[in-house]
């Protein structure tokens, strides 16, 4: 997913590391980074996770290496995304694809009680349908 920065220049979403009080490491958080003028941009679609998770390690006295994909759905599709490459497959394909296999996976945390399980993935299906909106009025 690509956006035009401030300075006019097309960015990209990549995957940052974002440290918190030199103790907390937050790996794998996507960014719009600009080479042109230097300004980072969290991905609006993971600021409300990263808030979360930034207050859940408040307290840490020691380092942590902490991975945003184990929080962030987002998180994962943009790790895999990149981590894929396939340019023949556009973002809509890819998180269609991701939606369908969650819901695979729901169904069975569902067959199986388990509603823990059955809340994670629920969650992960909110962030993905966000993410494809902001997709969606991007392209529109």
């Amino acid at each position: 997913m690509e956006k035009l920065c401030s300075c006019g220049n097309t960015v990209m979403v990549q995957l940052s590391t974002v440290i918190y009080h030199n103790l907390v490491t937050i790996e794998g958080v996507p960014i719009y980074a600009c080479n042109e003028c230097g300004s980072n941009e969290i991905h609006s679609a993971v600021k409300l996770d990263l808030k979360k998770l930034i207050e859940k390690h408040e307290q840490t006295e020691e380092k942590i290496i902490v991975h945003m994909e184990e929080f962030s759905e987002v998180s994962y599709f943009y790790k895999q995304m990149l981590e894929s490459a396939d340019p023949d497959r556009s973002i809509p394909e890819l998180i269609e694809e991701r939606i369908n296999e969650l819901l695979d996976t729901y169904i069975l945390a569902k067959s199986l009680s388990d509603q823990i399980w059955t809340d994670d993935i629920y969650k992960r299906l909110l962030q993905l349908n966000t993410l494809k909106s902001q997709y969606d009025t991007a392209v529109s």
